[in-house]
């Protein structure tokens, strides 16, 4: 779970009001790779105290190379998660729209 410095998150993750990402695939760019996404929760990486600040969708394919070094094309409908505001891009032609900011 959470490394104990951040005791709100331990409470949100108890209350099942936020979602641990930690387990989660990541891209070398340091996305967190999502299969779903829940409405009304709040994200997370418990293993490091981060809180996860905004989750696109992907709207088209996007190639990615994945922490292993492994190719990967992210497909319409899946979700990356950073712990920066990147996914926030309103009005810019992007592969990917916002669905939850921080």
């Amino acid at each position: 779970m959470t490394n104990g410095k951040n005791l709100r998150m331990l409470q949100k993750l108890r209350e099942e009001r936020a979602i641990d990402v930690s387990d989660a695939p990541r891209t070398t760019t340091g996305d967190y790779l999502l299969s779903r996404f829940h409405e009304g929760r709040d994200y997370c990486v418990a293993a490091t105290g981060e809180w996860i600040w905004s989750i696109g969708r992907v709207t088209r394919p996007l190639p990615s190379i994945m922490a292993d070094g492994r190719p990967r094309v992210m497909m319409p409908g899946e979700y990356l998660a950073s712990t920066s505001t990147k996914f926030y891009t309103p009005g810019h032609n992007d592969p990917t729209e916002c669905v939850f900011l921080r």
